[in-house]
């Protein structure tokens, strides 16, 4: 493993929000995503991500972009069951059409941002592995 003060002047070089607590690293990637590393006893090296506050995937919620992604699928499956049973009980198909154009919509943004937080999360891990080298 890098030394702990080495990766923090590394980070601190190329403008990264670093910020130390309890034993852990704490990065703060943009205003929405903060990395955790953790140095376990064994030496191993925990990287974990948190989705913060008014991000545009969960909103206020702050989760990991994993848990993000499972609370998007339950989200948009009971859309989908509240856009069925609206359709079931009336007959106003327009708004089963626009309840479904809607959840095509939200389904594409919801698959845009979280392959740009993937692939954020995905590239910094890249460059600790690379220094850690």
């Amino acid at each position: 493993m890098i030394h702990r003060e080495e990766l923090k002047s590394k980070l601190k070089k190329y403008n990264y929000q670093v910020k130390e607590q309890y034993g852990d690293i704490f990065v703060k990637l943009d205003s929405t995503i903060q990395i955790k590393i953790h140095e376990t006893e064994e030496g191993r090296v925990l990287i974990t991500d948190k989705l913060i506050g008014y991000n545009m995937l969960t909103g206020v919620w702050c989760m990991s972009v994993k848990n993000s992604i499972v609370f998007n699928i339950v989200g948009s499956f009971l859309y989908l069951m509240l856009i069925t049973f609206v359709t079931i009980d009336s007959d106003k198909m327009p708004i089963s059409i626009m309840g479904l154009i809607f959840l095509v919509f939200a389904l594409g943004w919801i698959i845009f941002w979280t392959l740009y937080y993937l692939v954020k999360i995905e590239n910094f891990k890249t460059l600790i592995q690379i220094w850690d080298k």
